[in-house]
C-alpha cells in the first residue's frame, strides 16, 4: 500500500485540534475524515506511529498479526516538528510540488523539501537573500 501524505498531513491535524489529555479513538478520526477510505487511515496512523509522529494504542489481532488502529492518545515532539514545517497550505503544496518534480517522498525529504519552502518564503517576504 502506498503512504498518502495528503492523508498524513490530515491525521496531523485532526489530531492537533484535539483536546489535550483525550485520546481520539480511530471512529472519530474516520468520521472527521471520511474523505479517506478505512484502509488509507488505518495504515496512515500505524506509519505515523512507526514514525515517531504519534503514538497510540495498537491492537495486533486480525487474522495475519496485523496491527489495528484502536486510538490515538498523542503527537510527539517529532509529529509536533513535521506539522510546523507543512502546517501552512502554501508550504504544502509547494512542497508536494517540488517533491513531485523531483520525485521524492520520503518523510525525511517532505521535511528538508518543507524546510527549503519556507525558507524561500523567507526570502520572498523580506525581500534578500538569507
Amino acid at each position: 500500500m502506498k503512504l498518502n501524505y495528503d492523508c498524513f498531513r490530515d491525521v496531523l491535524l485532526y489530531l492537533e485540534d484535539s483536546p489535550y489529555n483525550e485520546t481520539v479513538s480511530f471512529s472519530s478520526i474516520q468520521n472527521a475524515l471520511s474523505t479517506y477510505d478505512k484502509d488509507t487511515l488505518s495504515y496512515t496512523c500505524i506509519k505515523l506511529n512507526e514514525a515517531n509522529m504519534i503514538t497510540g494504542n495498537f491492537i495486533k489481532c486480525d487474522s495475519y498479526n496485523m496491527p489495528l488502529v484502536h486510538s490515538i492518545t498523542d503527537i510527539t515532539v517529532l509529529g509536533h516538528e513535521f506539522l510546523a514545517e507543512i502546517h501552512n497550505d502554501t508550504v504544502w503544496n509547494g512542497v508536494k510540488s517540488v517533491a513531485a518534480k523531483i520525485g521524492v517522498t520520503s518523510i525525511s525529504a517532505l521535511t528538508q523539501i518543507a524546510s527549503s519552502v519556507v525558507t524561500e518564503l523567507i526570502k520572498s517576504h523580506f525581500g534578500f537573500a538569507i
